[in-house]
């Protein structure tokens, strides 16, 4: 089992002591984490529009 977020002491902190290749990389993997979240979220939204716009008379 999971202890993430059982303790109400953890904080996420950002580490500004980073070399700049470093943060270079961590921002290129959460630019493609996002990038891939988008698209994933915009393939998902897809079928309802396409049936929220479907007309319903035939």
């Amino acid at each position: 089992m999971s202890d993430i977020g059982a303790s109400s002491d953890q904080s996420i902190r950002f580490d500004s002591s980073m070399t700049d290749e470093a943060g270079a990389n961590e921002r290129h993997s959460i630019q493609s984490y996002m990038s891939d979240m988008l698209a994933l979220e915009r393939h998902i939204a897809q079928p309802p529009q396409r049936q929220f716009a479907m007309d319903d008379t035939t």
